[in-house]
């Protein structure tokens, strides 16, 4: 037995495969999973409120996901400013089709917190006026029945270093959602007697007081569930009622064939129980799946095999990249691939806000899932901005088939990777027939790729329309699998062509708005590191010539559009090295809009003569 697998023999699951993330690069230089579609639910906005969720807060985390009527379901908790930092709630959004997003709304307000009750650490700090903090490991429950509730933890933080999940909180409460998208009061479904709360001191009623026979039913049905009520152990683990073995951070849970319950934590721990829930194995530690300290999330795919999504990274203050990793039997992984490519800059200064991707939850075991067949995912950016992600099955990072593309519809985009802000949107436009790329955000960008044979040789053909310029432009990349750039031509705002070679950008034409570009890569060649541009405007040729590779690379893979290039890291993690944090200037304010229309994409791995 070789050293790695004696390391990794005890390992309830494990992940087999050989790719490790790099975290000097967002992407993690991994290989991107096929055809995922990322879309931001909330961008935090202090300046403009109303365009958020008319409060401003920028602090927004732990957001959950679910599919109930045919709608998509996201929970999320809000602090006005930093993590553990009152005043707080927590707030719901929905959408029909997973990219338009209403208004988020609250459902759990702030609370304040009752003198004298709280007996847990740092009470002395508590004044009078302050109010609890939201901390939900569990968001949506849905009855057997199809009644959707919806979940979230009053707990107390006296100061940010005290964790509202540490068994002191006040209690569990719950509401309903119905099909018209009104709600239920809120109900108490588990007071936090440990932490000193009652029905005698905490505001909102038990869930037996309800007159809806059906709700106090589903509630009952709720709190049998050994497996879901697992998640609740944190915020309650003094609760030995619930619990009778103790549990760990964040758990979720898959199924394997042989009814098997495979649980997951933060940390990578893991353990199994083989009796539905009631009792598990000792935990072990997966040192062959490395996390963060953020979240993983494990789920059987709707083609019969096993996805785990998690942060492949060690460094908990870098959470990214958000990866996911494949499974025949749900125990052995394979094939790590980047489901998030970019990290923008955090906006707005706030306690403990890690930086990346992070806190991934799914649509849970046992739910109702989108006709679709894909895995949907939940996530939050910088604890600032919440997006959901739409990932197709069967999860692949490798296309075998030439690209001949052009878009009249959503479903043309199936195997294009798309990374779309709310206010750098990236569309189909039916009425013009093209793809869409918008940018009027002061630091985000819109970004559309799709992958291509792996190719020592290549010809490429796209066809581009400026539409609109603001402060952004086009970056045009052709990329080897871990994002090496080794073509790179760029739509600049100042109506220039440029194309980077030997390190420089050398103009290469000048540009119309509303005018057709044709721009073909006649034989990128990673032998001899050269390609040759034909750019021509409305059929006439206006630049031709032959160049040096801006990297050499030893293949090609991918073709990127993006609005503006990638922020450095150093750049990223700058704001407040020299002890001045503060929030990023114009961080509410919407720039001029950016629009490029793509019309069409072309590739072949075959060594052409057309030039």
């Amino acid at each position: 037995m070789n050293y790695r697998k004696k390391v990794y023999s005890n390992e309830p699951i494990s992940f087999c495969g050989n790719e490790k993330a790099d975290i000097r690069f967002y992407d993690g230089a991994l290989r991107h999973a096929i055809g995922t579609k990322q879309y931001q639910v909330v961008r935090a906005n202090r300046e403009h409120p109303e365009t958020q969720d008319d409060y401003g807060w920028t602090y927004n985390h732990a957001p959950m996901i679910c599919f109930w009527n045919g709608r998509f379901f996201v929970e999320y908790l809000s602090d006005r400013v930093g993590e553990h930092e009152p005043p707080s709630h927590t707030l719901l959004t929905w959408s029909e089709n997973g990219k338009d997003w209403v208004k988020p709304v609250v459902v759990f307000p702030e609370y304040p917190l009752p003198e004298g009750v709280y007996t847990g650490p740092k009470k002395e700090l508590l004044k009078k006026g302050d109010t609890a903090i939201m901390h939900q490991r569990m968001g949506f429950y849905i009855t057997k029945d199809n009644r959707l509730f919806v979940l979230g933890f009053y707990g107390v933080s006296p100061e940010i270093h005290t964790n509202p999940n540490n068994g002191y909180g006040i209690a569990r409460v719950v509401r309903e959602v119905y099909e018209d998208l009104t709600f239920s009061p809120i109900y108490v479904i588990r007071y936090n007697e440990y932490g000193g709360f009652k029905k005698e001191n905490v505001e909102f009623p038990f869930y037996k007081e309800s007159e809806d026979e059906g709700f106090i039913k589903g509630c009952d049905e709720l709190l049998s569930n050994k497996l879901v009520v697992r998640q609740w152990w944190e915020e309650q683990r003094f609760d030995t009622d619930l619990f009778k073995q103790p549990s760990a951070a964040a758990f979720c849970y898959y199924t394997t064939d042989d009814n098997k319950v495979i649980g997951l934590y933060k940390n990578s721990l893991v353990n199994v129980s083989e009796d539905g829930g009631e009792t598990w194995s000792e935990f072990v530690r997966c040192a062959s799946i490395a996390t963060s300290t953020a979240k993983m999330w494990g789920e059987r795919t709707e083609d019969g095999n096993y996805a785990l999504v998690y942060v492949p990274s060690t460094d908990s203050m870098h959470r990214w990249p958000l990866a996911v990793a494949t499974s025949p039997d749900g125990r052995h992984f394979y094939n790590l691939l980047a489901l998030t490519t970019q990290v923008p800059p955090t906006r707005y200064v706030g306690a403990m806000k890690n930086l990346g991707p992070q806190y991934v939850r799914g649509i849970c075991e046992g739910y109702p899932k989108p006709e679709d067949g894909h895995m949907w995912l939940t996530y939050s950016m910088n604890k600032e901005d919440i997006w959901v992600c739409k990932l197709p099955v069967p999860i692949t990072g490798v296309e075998t088939e030439p690209v001949n593309e052009s878009f009249k519809s959503e479903k043309d985009i199936f195997k294009w990777n798309v990374y779309s802000p709310k206010w750098c949107r990236v569309d189909v436009s039916e009425e013009d027939k093209c793809l869409v790329l918008r940018d009027s955000d002061p630091y985000d960008k819109a970004v559309a790729e799709r992958t291509f044979i792996e190719s020592l040789v290549l010809t490429l053909e796209t066809e581009i329309i400026p539409k609109s310029i603001g402060e952004a432009g086009l970056y045009i990349d052709i990329t080897d699998k871990a994002g090496s750039v080794a073509v790179r031509i760029l739509f600049k705002k100042d109506f220039g062509i440029y194309i980077r070679t030997n390190g420089v950008y050398n103009k290469a034409a000048e540009y119309e708005i509303d005018k057709s570009y044709n721009i073909k890569i006649i034989n990128a060649d990673c032998v001899l590191n050269t390609f040759t541009v034909v750019i021509t405007c409305e059929g006439e040729e206006i630049y031709k010539k032959t160049h040096k590779f801006n990297a050499s690379v030893n293949s090609l893979e991918r073709f990127v559009l993006q609005t503006k290039d990638k922020v450095n890291i150093y750049d990223l993690e700058s704001n407040g090295k020299d002890g001045s944090m503060k929030d990023l200037p114009g961080s509410g304010e919407q720039q001029k809009e950016t629009r490029f229309n793509i019309l069409m994409l072309k590739t072949s791995d075959h060594i052409t003569d057309e030039e």
